[in-house]
């Protein structure tokens, strides 16, 4: 990665530390040219976690601790919820509230993660953990035992009339 940015300080910057960052407990940054672009004239990195935070929105762009940016746009990244978005959007609960029996799954799930490298994504805060969303524990949120076993509970599970689960149908 330093290789690729002529700057040796944004290089370091832009280069994760690996003690911080395990390998692949983070998407990897592939070769779409992401690095050589801050080579371009046009193009500063500002560092705003450490550096120089940004302190305000202004009418024509931004200042930061340190200076004034003006910009044309401004794209503010407000976050997503990885995998279970749609799906705690739209909680089923029973008749006490309680959220679907999820624990012996999720503890499966968990098992399985953490026999793999991915594992380490609960040491860098990774939003494939969760840990992007506020006032939730990070947790693993994909199953890496394989499509085929995940298939195969889902089938045993059908088969077996979802005994994990009780349905009743309310009075309309």
């Amino acid at each position: 990665m330093k290789e690729r940015v002529g700057d040796p300080e944004i290089a370091e910057l832009l280069t994760p530390d690996v003690g911080e960052y395990p390998l692949f407990a983070k998407r990897p940054p592939l070769d779409h040219e992401y690095m050589e672009a801050f080579n371009r004239d046009n193009v500063q990195l500002v560092d705003i976690k450490n550096r120089e935070p940004i302190v305000e929105i202004t009418k024509t762009g931004l200042r930061t601790t340190k200076n004034e940016f003006e910009f044309d746009i401004i794209v503010l990244a407000t976050g997503f919820r990885a995998y279970t978005g749609a799906l705690e959007a739209f909680p089923i609960r029973d008749a006490s509230g309680q959220t679907l029996a999820e624990d012996d799954w999720s503890a499966h799930v968990s098992e399985v993660h953490a026999q793999t490298l991915m594992a380490q994504g609960d040491k860098v805060d990774s939003w494939m953990m969760g840990a992007n969303i506020e006032d939730h524990n990070p947790r693993v949120l994909i199953y890496f035992g394989g499509a085929h076993v995940y298939y195969d509970r889902l089938d045993e599970s059908a088969a077996a009339g979802f005994p994990e689960l009780e349905f009743t149908k309310l009075a309309s």
